[in-house]
């Protein structure tokens, strides 16, 4: 019993050191070097002279993808999967009241979220995820002061309580990249 709890141990060891090969944490993100599936359709979110995000969603019926957030490193030629980010400094937002719909004149919602449930863990998985709905930034910003990427979530919505903010070092995204 106890050569095959030692053999049990061992071999789980095995497979937590070749996971964490293939995946790598990096402060801010933990991230993968993949790239989208040659038969998805990235919708590109934000792109400048070092590199290009694309979002892949779920797809529709005839043609299912798999969701994903990639990065594109234009000088190394590679890609990078973000599988989390962190929450620290993080603003987690919730969908908008019937009533915070009214006073700002917008209709409600179609459907509800609440990230702030989030809070208690140090990492979100990436897309973020609610009742089925994959939730991608709608605006990326970079911050060179910060060195770092800005994801801001229902931006458009123009509530406070409604959007959610994070963010990912760059330096921790090319470490990842340089990594692997």
């Amino acid at each position: 019993m106890k050569r095959l709890m030692l053999i049990t141990i061992w071999i789980g060891l095995g497979c937590a050191c070749a996971l964490a090969d293939q995946m790598a944490t990096n402060g801010s993100v933990v991230a993968t070097t993949n790239a989208p599936a040659k038969t998805d359709r990235p919708r590109q979110l934000y792109e400048d002279q070092e590199l290009r995000i694309v979002a892949v969603d779920y797809g529709n019926q005839a043609a299912p993808q798999t969701p994903g957030f990639y990065v594109f490193w234009k000088k190394r030629q590679n890609w990078v999967r973000i599988d989390k980010v962190s929450l620290k400094g993080a603003i987690l937002g919730r969908s908008p009241t019937f009533e915070e719909c009214r006073v700002a004149g917008t209709s409600p919602c179609s459907i509800g979220w609440d990230f702030s449930t989030l809070a208690k863990q140090d990492y979100v998985e990436f897309p973020l995820k609610s009742d089925g709905f994959l939730f991608f930034p709608d605006k990326v910003e970079r911050n060179e002061e910060k060195g770092q990427l800005i994801l801001r979530f229902n931006s458009g919505w123009k509530m406070a309580p409604v959007e959610t903010v994070l963010s990912v070092s760059l330096a921790d995204l090319k470490r990842i990249t340089e990594q692997n």
